[in-house]
């Protein structure tokens, strides 16, 4: 879940045709979810918390 985060904030980053704001933001949000991907690997209650974020999003998203 979190790797495909991180691809479609790559993706961003690296799309040159993006103004410069939103390439820097996809950044910020990359370095973030890669500090959260290295934390699953230390303490599983960060795996859980943030698969449960990402399905509520994921179903508020569906809803509206």
């Amino acid at each position: 879940m979190l790797q495909e985060v991180e691809e479609s904030l790559e993706i961003v980053r690296d799309h040159t045709g993006m103004p410069a704001v939103i390439r820097v933001a996809a950044h910020a949000g990359l370095l973030l979810a890669q500090k959260y991907h290295s934390m699953n690997d230390e303490c599983e209650v960060y795996w859980i918390a943030i698969s449960n974020n990402y399905s509520y999003f994921c179903a508020f998203i569906k809803h509206s």
